[in-house]
């Protein structure tokens, strides 16, 4: 059974926090688990009874991964509550896109004029919200390749050098945490990212 608003029962955190340790351990990096203490009182009565032990605690849990990847490191954040980001710092890189998946409200303003960066890959256009700053870079960066892995996740955002994402590659995500074999391909196919973006 799944705690209030947690992704997982405890089982399948369990294998979860156990799947990132090995991932860590086999891409050479680092591996973090953060547990934090959630006090259900309102902030006000929790100033003035700091001591009251008469409620209820939960303890959240979040995983910090850090694989080294080309002299720099990709940041992996995942917890019971969010999906997985991952961030790799690109410095003084001036191009920027933001892709995100197209909603009702992003179809609403394309009917009335509202322009958008295209692939002219069509089934890709119509699924996701594209926004660069050089859109012949955005075309080349998503190869089939990309475009096949990006429709195979649920993506919430895909920046580069945007507000949500200065200086970074950015990714938020979600995929199947429990299976091994696809936080691999995950990692692998950021990883191809930040080759492309490197170049």
């Amino acid at each position: 059974m799944k705690r209030e608003g947690s992704r997982f029962s405890f089982d399948e955190l369990n294998l979860v926090i156990s799947n990132w340790e090995k991932i860590a351990d086999e891409f050479g990096g680092k591996f973090k688990l953060i547990a934090t203490k959630n006090d259900g009182r309102n902030l006000v009565y929790q100033a003035i009874n700091p001591n009251n032990i008469d409620h209820i605690e939960t303890i959240s849990f979040s995983i910090e991964v850090v694989i080294p990847f080309l002299g720099k490191n990709i940041l992996i954040t995942s917890s019971e509550y969010v999906p997985p980001k991952f961030t790799y710092v690109t410095p003084n890189n001036d191009f920027s896109f933001s892709i995100s998946n197209e909603d009702y409200m992003d179809k609403i303003g394309k009917f009335f004029g509202s322009k958008e960066t295209q692939i002219e890959q069509p089934d890709f256009d119509k699924r996701f919200l594209l926004d660069t700053n050089e859109s012949n870079k955005l075309k080349d960066f998503l190869d089939s390749k990309m475009r096949k892995w990006l429709e195979s996740i649920g993506i919430a955002y895909f920046d580069l050098n945007t507000i949500k994402s200065r200086e970074s590659l950015t990714i938020f995500f979600s995929f199947d945490e429990f299976s091994l074999e696809r936080i691999r391909e995950q990692i692998d196919m950021f990883e191809y990212c930040i080759t492309k973006i490197e170049k």
